[in-house]
């Protein structure tokens, strides 16, 4: 939806008003659920949800946290 939205918002596919406003908002949609999807993410390796906000930076963002490492991890015993 993000990307999708950033193409729709360009002049690339259309000079019509009203399929850039309708992009603009797809991507917004799209920016704000990557947002989600990353805060939702930080929780579950038992970070802070803020730590999500990551996802601002893009891809660069989302790897940075799939790299920290995973605080819930459990450790097997033999």
């Amino acid at each position: 939806m993000w990307f999708a939205g950033n193409i729709l918002k360009s002049n690339l596919v259309s000079q019509d008003q009203t399929i850039q406003t309708l992009g603009f908002l797809i991507f917004l949609l799209g920016f704000g659920l990557f947002i989600f999807g990353c805060t939702n993410y930080a929780r579950a390796k038992g970070y802070h949800w803020a730590l999500g906000f990551l996802g601002v930076l893009s891809l660069v963002g989302l790897i940075i946290l799939a790299i920290l490492p995973d605080k819930f991890k459990t450790v097997k015993s033999k």
